[in-house]
């Protein structure tokens, strides 16, 4: 995407967020304080999103992410687009301290993340990325730059996690217990305990603490 000082030109916003008030409301905001944006579809589920970003006749030319969905996290979600569209920018946003979900969604491919409880932050990190640049630090890439290392890890054989280990990692990366990632996963906490065994031996981490680091920063291994 060209880089340019202000946004001079109308654009689409997608949006996923699990709570339709949330929704709503940002809508609202984009409405309000961003006249060039039309938001051209808003969703409650993840794998949904996707599957609109992946289809040329749904793809946004922005597309905002919630962290703290159902089902299928937001880091995950981003991965995914981020895997197979190199040019769509994506910008991760929470309820939470942005600082909670930085580096996961820098390593998903995000290239910004923005606090829903700031006005001016999500407009600011909206406009940010809709221009061409990254917003929120500089653990951040671009679009391209995260296509390709995303395409990258995916390739690597020792990188090479399965669709519910991914998603495993994503979540015991936010701290959550063997029960709680059964339970969001609908599988048993045995099959949870199994996925993060499998993904230590790819990951070549020592326990599953090192394993959800690595995961989080993409250190090397």
């Amino acid at each position: 995407m060209e880089k340019t000082d202000s946004v001079n030109r109308q654009f689409t916003v997608g949006m996923v967020d699990n709570d339709a008030r949330s929704i709503a409301s940002l809508r609202e905001i984009i409405e309000d304080l961003i006249p060039r944006a039309a938001v051209i579809w808003s969703v409650t589920d993840g794998t949904d999103a996707v599957s609109r970003c992946l289809s040329e006749r749904g793809r946004p030319d922005i597309v905002l992410v919630d962290m703290s969905l159902e089902g299928m996290q937001g880091p995950t979600v981003c991965r995914i687009m981020r895997e197979h569209c190199s040019m769509m920018p994506i910008v991760a946003m929470t309820a939470f301290s942005t600082n909670m979900y930085r580096s996961i969604a820098a390593r998903a491919g995000a290239q910004g993340i923005v606090s829903k409880n700031s006005e001016s932050d999500f407009v600011e990190g909206i406009h940010e990325v809709i221009c061409g640049r990254t917003y929120g630090g500089q653990l951040f890439e671009s679009a391209a730059m995260a296509c390709a290392r995303v395409q990258e890890e995916q390739r690597s054989s020792d990188r090479n996690l399965t669709q519910q280990e991914i998603l495993v990692m994503e979540l015991l990366a936010e701290n959550k217990d063997d029960g709680q990632i059964a339970s969001e996963l609908s599988i048993v906490p045995a099959t949870v305990r199994k996925h993060i065994q499998n993904a230590r031996r790819k990951l070549h981490a020592k326990n599953r603490f090192q394993a959800a680091l690595m995961w989080i920063t993409g250190a090397d291994w």
